[in-house]
């Protein structure tokens, strides 16, 4: 598997065309979640705030809140799993508590995994953050190596049974957050 030629048949796609698949997907939004941290201009604050001790905004998350209700509403699940190394960073620790817990109670099922992905990657050619919407249409999503937003990159299918045989073996190997240590 030829990580330049994927990339080749591969193409980058403008955020208002990767955002329309939250709110037209028919069934399942999937994200895998790999980076411990990230580097989000637009979390910077909340984060200050979060290691600072302050009270979670009332409106935190409000518009991903609003993504999840209206995916609920059409009978669509959103999944995710988060990949956790020991020990917790700080950035977990606040994605958790000021993430997770309101993103579950708006419907998003969201699973931890302590295992490697590395080691369930075998079959696919790049491991990395991404999308899988409907198991159809698969995006990587774009950091550097500080957890900077680079951009979306949409893979063409070539690939996908192989992205599909690794969602489900990684989603067997993650458990529910809620029955996990860090809930």
């Amino acid at each position: 598997m030829d990580i330049v030629n994927i990339y080749k048949e591969s193409r980058k796609v403008e955020i208002q065309e990767f955002g329309s698949f939250f709110n037209s997907c028919k069934e399942e939004a999937f994200r895998l979640e790999l980076l411990q941290e990230f580097h989000v201009e637009q979390e910077r604050k909340v984060l200050k705030d979060f290691f600072s001790g302050k009270e979670k905004p009332t409106n935190f998350n409000s518009d991903w809140h609003q993504i999840l209700k209206n995916a609920n509403n059409r009978n669509c699940c959103f999944k995710r799993v988060r990949y956790i190394q020991e020990p917790l960073t700080g950035y977990l620790d606040f994605e958790i508590n000021w993430g997770y817990k309101g993103n579950v109670k708006n419907g998003e099922q969201i699973f931890i995994t302590n295992e490697n992905p590395k080691d369930m990657s075998q079959s696919i050619p790049i491991l990395k953050d991404f999308w899988l919407f409907d198991n159809q249409h698969l995006f990587f999503i774009e950091y550097d190596f500080i957890g900077q937003f680079l951009g979306v990159t949409k893979l063409e299918n070539t690939y996908l049974d192989k992205y599909l045989s690794f969602k489900e073996n990684i989603l067997k190997n993650s458990i529910i957050i809620e029955k996990s240590k860090y809930w």
